[in-house]
């Protein structure tokens, strides 16, 4: 069976073009790979959903995360942000909206938000990705974010744009 996934590459106009690169191989300069972000909040608890990278990533294990991946070839930003959502957390991303994009170092990054109304405890954590998940009230959230347990660039990527985006989800709450 192959599992080999490709990324989304955008060239300097940050057009997607057809260009496949497997994972994880190196993006040439002058393209960029789409990523995606969504930062989740839970009607039911009224909380912010946060978790763990797994100890056996190569790249920045243990540290706090939203949910975050790449961008497959083929896909669209906001497919996407529900299939990284479904894989490493098990929510259905019904209620998904698009905050911005940003280019960011060598990616084109997709920043959601979703807001959900599920059991706290029905997270179901994608094995080799995320080990543990912790639900933050929005002033412990803002708190743990700007902490250095989050992962240096997608604290980078979102810290800007934060209180905009918890103004978009408290939008999103009333709709």
């Amino acid at each position: 069976m192959n599992n080999v996934e490709y990324y989304q590459v955008y060239d300097q106009k940050l057009n997607k073009c057809d260009l496949k690169i497997a994972r994880p191989n190196h993006i040439p300069n002058g393209y960029y790979f789409g990523i995606i972000d969504v930062i989740t909040y839970n009607k039911r608890n009224q909380s912010f959903l946060i978790t763990k990278r797994s100890k056996y990533k190569s790249s920045m294990p243990g540290y706090l995360e939203v949910t975050v991946g790449c961008m497959q070839y083929g896909e669209d930003p906001l497919d996407s942000a529900k299939r990284e959502l479904k894989e490493e957390t098990g929510i259905d991303g019904d209620f998904i909206k698009h905050y911005k994009t940003t280019v960011s170092y060598h990616a084109i990054a997709h920043t959601f938000t979703c807001v959900c109304d599920i059991d706290p405890d029905s997270i179901l954590l994608q094995e080799g990705e995320t080990e543990a998940y912790y639900w933050y009230k929005e002033k412990d959230f803002k708190s743990i974010w700007n902490s250095r347990l989050m992962t240096p660039v997608q604290k980078n990527r979102i810290e800007p744009n934060l209180e905009n985006i918890i103004l978009q989800i408290k939008e999103m709450c009333n709709e």
